[in-house]
Order: structure tokens, then sequence, then C-alpha cells
């Protein structure tokens, strides 16, 4: 197995960056054990005010060519995410009003006086 590595930078919209790094390769020549690093780091802002998000990805791996048929790999992935959860109603106009929802229809408040009786 040969080495390698690669590092790719993306750039994007509403402030977004990410930074991926991959490489790997044999730890010393002729033992038959090999590494990978793979990282991701991605920072990212949003279309709505205040709503940003940032994500640290790390998987090293170690694998043993015992002989021919047996390997052994170890594996570690890590994950830490920060995402905003955004739900809400879209305000609109100066000063800001919020929607209104339609009366139910009149068979809904003929059942709805009904179950009152």
């Amino acid at each position: 197995m040969q080495s390698f590595h690669a590092v790719e930078q993306q750039i994007g919209s509403f402030a977004f960056y990410r930074t991926t790094l991959d490489f790997g390769g044999p730890v010393s020549a002729g033992d038959g054990l090999f590494y990978r690093f793979d990282m991701a780091y991605e920072n990212a802002g949003s279309f709505i005010d205040f709503a940003q998000n940032e994500r640290v990805f790390i998987a090293p791996k170690l694998r043993w060519e015992i002989d021919a048929a047996t390997q052994i790999t170890f594996d570690f992935h890590y994950l830490n995410t920060r995402d905003p959860f955004i739900n809400g109603i879209p305000v609109f106009g100066s000063p800001p009003r919020i929607p209104t929802c339609p009366a139910p229809p009149t068979s809904m408040t003929r059942l709805a006086r009904a179950s009152r009786k």
C-alpha cells in the first residue's frame, strides 16, 4: 500500500467553510501495519439570523495484516456537532406581524358546539 494524502478546502455562501484531511500509508515497511486518518471541520452561517453550525469529525484507523488470510482493523469515529434547531413562524412586514390561521370550517364549528352540549 502506497502512502497518500489529500487536503480539501471548501468555501460557500453564508460564511460556509469546510476543511478535510485524508492521509494514510504503512506505519513501517514490511510489518503489515497500516494507518489512515480522516478529519473534517465545518463552520457555516445561515440565511436565518443567529443560526450557525459547527462540526468536527475525526476518524483514525489502524490495520494489521497478520497474514494473507487474517487482518485486524481498529476503527474509531468521533463527531461533535452544534446545529441549532430552527422551528418557528416567519414574521412579515414592518412592524412585524405573524400570519394568522383561518377559522375552522363551519362543519367543525358545529361539531365543536355539539360536543359541548
